[in-house]
């Protein structure tokens, strides 16, 4: 069995969210934008 590694960061704040996901060797794979949030 492979085991499958992702990293995930999220960069959240008063004017907006931003997070992307990435494979083992750092590419990225996927990303997204949302409204506010309060991890900021």
């Amino acid at each position: 069995m492979t085991a499958l590694l992702f990293a995930i960061g999220i960069d959240g704040g008063g004017t907006g969210t931003r997070a992307v996901l990435a494979d083992r060797h750092g590419r990225e794979l996927a990303q997204g934008r949302g409204g506010p949030s309060g991890l900021g």
